[in-house]
């Protein structure tokens, strides 16, 4: 179970931080992992999307939403996925897209969309 994340801040509800789960639980994670530059987590050098080797450079946007689909179907519970790139450019990418997921706890399956994302700079 994750935090509520809204807006960047944590989401208190009733003066409480309110823990999310299910399909909310994974869109929060998704949108986390695909800000993650590789190499950035210090317990995890693999974690993250290559965006300094692989996306920002690529030409081909194939090669771009492939390493960003292999890091959404990465995401526990996550079956399937589609992304779109909304836009970029020479140091900005937005990415939003839609997952279907498993959540074991419920054996239930669902849909929900993710983003839109926008990643700059360097990692």
């Amino acid at each position: 179970m994750m935090l509520a994340i809204k807006d960047g801040d944590l989401h208190v509800v009733n003066g409480e931080i309110q823990a999310v789960e299910g399909a909310e639980e994974i869109r929060q994670h998704i949108e986390i992992r695909l800000g993650l530059w590789r190499g950035e987590a210090f317990y995890n050098v693999d974690e993250g999307v290559d965006y300094a080797d692989l996306v920002m450079p690529a030409q081909d946007r194939r090669d771009v939403l492939g390493e960003l689909r292999r890091v959404v179907l990465g995401t526990p519970g996550v079956l399937t996925c589609t992304l779109q790139i909304v836009s970029q450019g020479p140091a900005t990418l937005t990415v939003r897209g839609q997952f279907t997921a498993s959540i074991a706890a419920r054996d239930d399956l669902v849909r929900q969309e993710f983003g839109p994302i926008t990643i700059t700079g360097e990692g």
